[in-house]
């Protein structure tokens, strides 16, 4: 028989029984919301249209977490530039990371984007020596393979190298001790080097696109190496830093004007997805396919390409559980529409309904968070959105970190069990 838990109970308990200095650091409570009047905190929940059994699920393996420290979750968060910027996505990883508790957690997935000439995550630091070319999913048609990252650089420089800082903090915050460095050479003999702590370290494994690294120590920072020459150019999509212990992993993957077709175009990401394996998927990819004036907005071809790239998530961990964020209220940035709002965000907006039911997952109403049509003016009155109407500034966006994982844990208290 079903029975209605008070999934927060539970967790108390465990916590008292196994890590009662845990409890004094106030895990699960909701966050701090400034007084802003143009949120609307009735609609700031999780809406779960389906069956609910993969919440439940992931739900008992946060607890398990957070009550015995054994466990590991892994996050990864898709968008565009909402992404790409990294003040939201970081936002949600130090939030969640404060969820589980004091455990270790890691970085998950980074790449030079400054050696694109294009904005990078201010969480992470990387450089680059060396003379590379670019590719990224918005091309039409990238003249590089891509993969998770949605970006990729090659170079033939001898002198070719990505350097890397996750600004740990003094409690060790962040660290790896496993590092899988995304690409190949075109010459397959070849590998990459990675100097750590004043040592040189070769590659504990290789696959075909990934070099899997294990220093016999935990570090924030390090340097790949790349020996490559004009005959063997060697492709990099990025390097997914992780550490052995129970905690947290929070890849976020965004790149600036992406679509769900322009992920759709990233041939290795059947094969990078496998590493990342992720336990929750936050989907945040619409607001660049709904740019389009509402009689060429083809609703159908939006969810059966947002299905294509699930069913490839689902191929690596059929138990994924996909959360939806809708897109925010924003202007139409075509003739007729630049004053008003776009009225394609409430056919998105159904769509994820659509897609949440159909995938047993769930979504977050952004859309109506905001206040709904219009309501990104206020947004702007209130200097949370840039005047563009479509992107939000610092404090916006770690309010949206705030506000999402204030839904999730109130969903996390309230869920039925068996």
């Amino acid at each position: 028989m079903k029975r209605i838990i008070n999934t927060y109970l539970v967790v108390l308990f465990y916590i008292f029984s196994f890590n009662n200095e845990a409890l004094s650091s106030g895990i699960s409570e909701f966050k701090p919301i400034p007084e802003y009047s143009c949120v609307n905190h009735e609609e700031n929940v999780l809406i779960v249209p389906g069956d609910d059994k993969l919440l439940v699920n992931l739900f008992d393996k946060i607890n398990h977490i957070m009550a015995l420290g054994q466990g590991h979750i892994s996050i990864l968060h898709i968008g565009g530039s909402h992404v790409q910027a990294g003040i939201f996505s970081h936002r949600l990883r130090m939030n969640f990371r404060e969820l589980i508790g004091d455990y270790t957690s890691s970085k998950g997935i980074i790449f030079p984007f400054r050696t694109m000439g294009t904005n990078a995550p201010k969480n992470y630091y990387m450089s680059t020596t060396g003379s590379w070319r670019n590719a990224k999913c918005v091309d039409r048609l990238p003249e590089l393979p891509l993969g998770v990252s949605g970006a990729a650089i090659q170079s033939c420089d001898s002198s070719a190298s990505v350097s890397f800082d996750l600004k740990s903090c003094e409690n060790d915050l962040w660290q790896y001790d496993k590092l899988i460095v995304l690409g190949e050479y075109e010459d397959k003999m070849r590998y990459p080097l990675l100097v750590c702590g004043g040592d040189t370290i070769t590659p504990d494994s290789i696959e075909d696109g990934a070099y899997t690294f294990r220093p016999p120590y935990e570090a924030s920072d390090g340097c790949v190496l790349f020996e490559c020459s004009e005959n063997s150019p060697v492709t990099f999509r990025g390097i997914i830093t992780e550490n052995s212990y129970s905690g947290l992993t929070y890849h976020e993957a965004g790149i600036n004007g992406a679509s769900v077709p322009a992920w759709l175009r990233c041939q290795y990401f059947d094969k990078e997805i496998k590493y990342i394996n992720p336990d929750i998927v936050i989907l945040g990819i619409g607001i660049n396919d709904a740019n389009v004036s509402p009689a060429k907005f083809n609703v159908d071809e939006f969810k059966t390409n947002y299905s294509r790239l699930i069913e490839r998530i689902k191929f690596v961990n059929p138990n994924a559980v996909f959360v939806f964020i809708t897109n925010n209220d924003c202007k139409l940035n075509i003739r007729g529409y630049r004053t008003g709002y776009n009225p394609n965000t409430l056919k998105v907006e159904q769509a994820f309904i659509d897609l949440a039911r159909k995938y047993n997952g769930a979504v977050w109403n952004l859309f109506r968070v905001m206040g709904g049509p219009g309501s990104s003016k206020e947004w702007v009155n209130q200097q949370l959105m840039q005047n563009d109407r479509i992107h939000f500034n610092k404090d916006g966006y770690e309010l949206l970190g705030d506000l999402f994982y204030n839904a999730f844990v109130g969903n996390f208290r309230n869920i039925d069990i068996e």
